[in-house]
């Protein structure tokens, strides 16, 4: 099972543009990989300039007996 969600928001009051993607990867019952994007923008004078981005990755796994 494989799913992908995006979540784009922008405030207002610090003008800010913020982006998250999260890629799931369930290859049985139990076990899951994540890979997750995380960039963020300001803006400035009408143009956007990037303030941070982040990869992280997560990996569950159980073991049954």
């Amino acid at each position: 099972d494989l799913s992908v969600s995006t979540r784009i928001q922008f405030d207002n009051v610090s003008d800010r543009l913020g982006l998250f993607a999260r890629v799931r990867w369930i290859p049985r019952p139990g076990s899951d990989l994540f890979l997750v994007l995380t960039r963020n923008w300001h803006r400035k004078g009408g143009r956007l300039s990037p303030l941070n981005s982040e990869v992280a990755t997560k990996l569950t796994y159980s073991i049954r007996f």
